[in-house]
């Protein structure tokens, strides 16, 4: 696509593309999103190798001037944390208020971006992310999003959070550390127990667990406690 056109499209409500020109098109195209002001829709796909450095921050600088954006997903785009040039560029970005679905089935994480959370995202209902070291805090901040009906995370790490007056224990296991509850006394596999709700609002929890390492005591069905989550079918 020649570069210009893409800027002119000022009414253009859902867009999805596939860039095939790293050096001819890629950078022009992803400053010119920020101009389609009425877009609502944004999908990209790009299996393009070697991203210029600044490619991220711009891409995410124009998403944060489509401030009608609901949904935004990005397929293929930087396989791995050490690949991403630009490693703050989440952590800085501002997203729409408004958006609703963020998918980002190929984009990894070292930690949980700081643009991810309640008061930046009050809308957020489709969540898809992939985090390297997730934690209790960033496991908290993921629950503390009010619309979120729908989380698929991926993650390598053992999180476990603790009993307290307001709210409730989850723990999410990587199959092989050893977990405790907040007593400290090891329960069995990843099993905790879950006095309060935990993500009122969820109804859709999709999660992948190797069959390897799965137990008749550490079934993970056996932890889903339907008290946790409610809303969950």
């Amino acid at each position: 696509m020649p570069n210009g056109v893409i800027q002119k499209l000022t009414s253009l409500e859902q867009l999805q593309i596939k860039p095939v020109d790293a050096d001819k098109s890629r950078d022009p195209f992803v400053k010119e999103l920020g101009n389609l002001s009425e877009l609502r829709v944004l999908r990209i796909n790009n299996n393009e190798p070697n991203v210029k450095e600044s490619m991220q921050s711009d891409l995410l600088q124009s998403v944060g001037n489509l401030h009608k954006l609901q949904i935004l997903i990005l397929d293929g785009w930087f396989i791995r944390p050490e690949q991403q040039p630009d490693k703050d560029a989440w952590d800085t970005a501002a997203l729409p208020r408004h958006l609703r679905h963020l998918i980002l089935p190929s984009v990894w994480f070292y930690s949980l971006p700081s643009c991810i959370k309640a008061s930046s995202l009050p809308c957020l209902s489709h969540l898809f992310l992939n985090v390297y070291g997730m934690d209790e805090e960033g496991l908290r901040v993921l629950g503390g999003l009010p619309e979120l009906r729908y989380l698929y995370l991926t993650t390598v790490s053992t999180i476990v959070l603790h009993e307290d007056p307001s709210s409730g224990s989850l723990c999410i296991w990587n199959g092989s550390d050893d977990v405790t509850s907040s007593s400290g006394s090891r329960k069995d596999g990843f099993r905790v127990a879950a006095p309060a709700v935990i993500m009122p609002n969820l109804e859709v929890l999709d999660f992948k667990v190797q069959a390897d390492i799965i137990t008749p005591t550490n079934a993970p069905t056996q932890s889903l406690n339907p008290s946790v989550y409610p809303t969950v079918k």
